[in-house]
């Protein structure tokens, strides 16, 4: 295995937005960690790379949230 994720948990948490938005919404510019549509919605941890639209519904992730999105995605790009 590798690590997926280090640092301060704040300073991580902080660093991931989880959203909602419409289904097919393109997240570019954002790095996507796990995206999921189900019906007429698309939910995704992200890490925003600017602001996000003021139209889509955010969050703050948990730590579980966050652990198991980079789990199930391997190929999700690991934060710098």
């Amino acid at each position: 295995g590798r690590v997926r994720l280090a640092g301060e948990i704040d300073d991580l948490l902080a660093a991931h937005t989880r959203v909602a938005a419409p289904a097919g919404t393109d997240l570019a510019p954002h790095d996507v960690v796990e995206a999921r549509t189900t019906g007429r919605r698309l939910s995704a941890l992200v890490r925003p790379a600017g602001p996000v639209p003021a139209d889509w519904r955010t969050g703050a992730p948990s730590l579980e949230e966050l652990v198991l999105s980079y789990l199930r995605n391997p190929a999700a790009a690991t934060p710098a």
